[in-house]
């Protein structure tokens, strides 16, 4: 996995304000946020399981001031696909390190509890492990990368959209 774009580590004194919002983060995640703190991986990564989704970014750690209002209870963002779908980690209970799919169509799922999201991973250590870049030469990894392309013109056609009132963004589809 190439990072196109590396954040740096995160300092202990940022690291320990988060958890005193958040509380306790799991080691791996901790471990990943000290080298790290949140990378753009190179073209298009994929995540080894049976769906073959998208990975784009991981996150570092941020402002959580306004996630209650984008994400379920309970969870925070780690990873992203590109086109608008989160990865989420919980960090309370039960849940506290797995690693669930969150799509952006489904908004109501920010009301509903983590656990009835897909679960992709039991931890960030399995969920990063399973990461690799594109081979083209596999068909299943080109079929996806032309669905993502096709699903980020949508979505770059509902922003410009968004922007122009003229053409309301339901029309696009």
């Amino acid at each position: 996995m190439i990072f196109v774009n590396d954040n740096g580590p995160a300092s202990a004194e940022s690291l320990a304000e988060f958890e005193s919002k958040l509380g306790r983060l799991p080691d791996d995640y901790r471990d990943f946020i000290t080298a790290h703190n949140g990378v753009e991986l190179s073209g298009t990564a994929i995540l080894r399981d049976p769906d073959k989704w998208a990975v784009q970014t991981i996150e570092g750690i941020r402002d959580t001031e306004f996630w209650h209002e984008d994400f379920p209870k309970g969870s925070m963002p780690v990873a992203t696909d590109g086109i608008g779908n989160s990865y989420l980690m919980g960090i309370v209970g039960a849940s506290h390190g797995r690693i669930f799919f969150l799509d952006h169509e489904r908004s109501s799922e920010t009301q509903e509890p983590l656990a009835n999201l897909s679960l992709v991973a039991e931890s960030f250590a399995d969920f990063i492990s399973r990461i690799q870049d594109f081979d083209f030469e596999d068909p299943e990894a080109e079929d996806l990368f032309h669905i993502l392309v096709e699903r980020r013109r949508k979505t770059e056609a509902q922003r410009q959209a968004i922007l122009n009132p003229k053409k309301p963004w339901w029309k696009i589809w």
